[in-house]
């Protein structure tokens, strides 16, 4: 059940760093504004 925390104002304006979503969706933003989107998840116990 995803949580979607981050709005596209929210992205937009997202700082450098690690923003979660929610379910393992994540917005990385580095120091030049470059974002992208990092999905974590577990398969079994790994």
């Amino acid at each position: 059940m995803p949580s979607n925390k981050l709005t596209a104002t929210t992205v937009k304006n997202a700082k450098p760093g690690m923003h979660g979503d929610g379910t393992g969706l994540w917005l990385q933003v580095g120091d030049s504004d470059k974002k992208s989107w990092i999905f974590h998840y577990r398969f079994g116990k790994r």
